[in-house]
């Protein structure tokens, strides 16, 4: 019973659409009709600045730290909380389902995570700072930068804890972002 109220807690936290809210409230715009159309920090970055984009990032993450937490305090698996805000970011009720990227959600529930263990955070840290600045400055492209540093981040975490759970918020982003490219490569064909 506690971890179902749990995982459903944690969607809805997952499922609030911070980009949307915040562009209505501080623009006046519905930011899924500017850049990229993204519900996501990235594309609030790029239609109000780096101070909208970072406020997103950082309430972002704040839900799936929020959702560990909750796991921490009502009991059940943290990885469930986390997957589950993870998957309210991607597929937001409130929205059709129509959601962001999740590096932002994911990422927080991870260092949430990694919190109650302070010998792994500060490696994991570490791992995810020296990964993200290889592949940005390889690629030019923060999406494949965040999300390789964040799944070695996670190896990091899963290696120390000796177990694996770290890894399946990341997984439900990975299949997300194959999802999109795929939908993409058909459109374009038609």
């Amino acid at each position: 019973m506690i971890t179902a109220l749990t995982v459903a807690v944690s969607y809805l936290l997952g499922s609030i659409p911070v980009a949307y809210i915040f562009g209505k409230l501080v623009a006046g715009i519905d930011i899924r009709r500017h850049g990229s159309g993204n519900v996501g920090a990235m594309n609030m970055k790029e239609t109000l600045g780096w101070k909208a984009g970072i406020g997103v990032m950082v309430l972002d993450a704040s839900k799936g730290a929020a959702a560990v937490a909750l796991a921490v305090v009502l009991g059940g698996p943290l990885f469930l909380a986390a997957a589950a805000a993870v998957m309210g970011h991607l597929y937001p009720v409130w929205l059709r389902f129509e959601g962001g990227k999740g590096l932002s959600t994911v990422a927080g529930a991870v260092i949430a995570g990694a919190v109650f263990d302070q010998s792994v955070l500060l490696t994991a840290l570490l791992v995810f700072a020296i990964i993200w600045f290889l592949f940005y400055s390889y690629f030019r492209d923060i999406d494949p930068a965040s999300l390789t540093a964040a799944l070695g981040a996670s190896a990091v975490c899963a290696f120390y804890e000796s177990v694996f759970w770290w890894l399946l918020p990341w997984l439900v982003v990975v299949f997300k972002h194959i999802q999109v490219l795929i939908s993409g490569k058909h459109r374009s064909n038609t």
